[in-house]
């Protein structure tokens, strides 16, 4: 029932009211785990990417979670850092991230909007599972890039077309990739062009 409740709510915030992305996506946070990530194939990818960081990046000082949602993959993000700064566009869901995850910081913002955003600069910007959702995701790996040192994205394998065209441009340091039954998620990680990695 709650499937069928959540699934109704997505095809109306989603596909029939007329409001703005951001407003759309705080009203989808109405629903607890709107997107159904708290499932054993998501925790799989979520611990296989946290090992990944931990033992080919290594620990960081300053992370940044992009997309954070409600916090399900900051609490272990959390273990690969000094500080986790975790960003969304929902409040309703960095609130619950908020008090999930409470030795980080979560801020309600648009890190894809034009001009500067008020998030320090990450030894690591980690974006999990959200870049192909994005219309322009070479605009949105740029962004990202600005944003900190290195990044490091995953994408499921069926985004592999839309999302690697972009990746041929960097000069990417690793990948890997995690597999849960039917399912395969690639992750890639760079340097940012745009800052110096000592």
């Amino acid at each position: 029932m709650q499937y069928l409740l959540r699934r109704a709510w997505h095809i109306l915030v989603l596909r029939v009211l007329p409001i703005s992305a951001n407003h759309r996506q705080n009203l989808l946070y109405l629903f607890r785990d709107p997107w159904a990530l708290d499932n054993a194939k998501e925790h799989h990818r979520i611990r296989e990417t946290s090992l990944i960081i931990r033992n080919r990046i290594g620990h960081c000082g300053e992370l940044l979670e992009v997309g954070c949602a409600e916090g399900l993959q900051s609490a272990t993000l959390r273990h690969n850092c000094e500080h986790l700064t975790g960003v969304d566009i929902s409040p309703r869901a960095v609130a619950r991230a908020g008090l999930l995850v409470r030795d980080a910081t979560f801020m309600a913002v648009d890190v894809f909007s034009a001009g500067p955003v008020p998030v320090p600069t990450a030894d690591l910007v980690v974006a999990c599972e959200m870049i192909y959702l994005l219309a322009d995701v070479g605009a949105a790996i740029s962004r990202l890039e600005s944003l900190g040192k290195a990044c490091l994205i995953t994408f499921m394998d069926q985004a592999t077309a839309k999302v690697e065209p972009f990746l041929a441009e960097r000069a990417i340091l690793g990948r890997e990739s995690i597999s849960h039954g039917d399912l395969t998620w690639h992750v890639v990680w760079w340097n940012s062009p745009r800052f110096s990695v000592t």
